[in-house]
């Protein structure tokens, strides 16, 4: 093989190795569960709610009686996203990885929830939560 052809290969396999890295955070994540809701002693409902795949996860919560609902929120998706809440709560956004913590309390009717970046809220990244 001439030394032409030895550094074009080269070349291609430094590409498609530099493509596949830039890919690898972009691409499809693996499906995570979020933990199950707990109603604890003090009458906190914590949820766990994981934002991926331009979802949220759970995307339906419903508040016992009489709980306050707290959201233990993270990202694991290789977009940033935030929570906007329709009762003026919002998030900070969050990069792949982070977590954050919202309090929301005592919950009567319905909350509706998106993501506020960009188009995501469009794309079907919402939420709803009922008291």
């Amino acid at each position: 093989m001439s030394a032409t052809r030895l550094v074009r290969k080269a070349a291609v396999v430094m590409v498609m190795a530099f493509t596949a890295s830039l890919l690898a955070g972009c691409g499809p994540q693996e499906a995570r569960v979020p933990a199950a809701p707990v109603l604890q002693d003090d009458g906190v409902y914590r949820v766990e709610v994981l934002m991926q795949s331009m979802r949220f996860n759970p995307d339906s919560i419903t508040v016992p009686e009489g709980a306050r609902l707290v959201i233990d929120l993270e990202n694991v998706d290789g977009t940033p996203h935030d929570l906007v809440l329709s009762n003026d709560l919002l998030t900070e956004q969050l990069a792949r990885g982070q977590k954050t913590t919202i309090e929301v309390g005592a919950v009567e009717g319905t909350i509706d929830g998106w993501c506020g970046i960009g188009t995501h809220r469009q794309q079907g990244m919402i939420m709803t939560i009922t008291g």
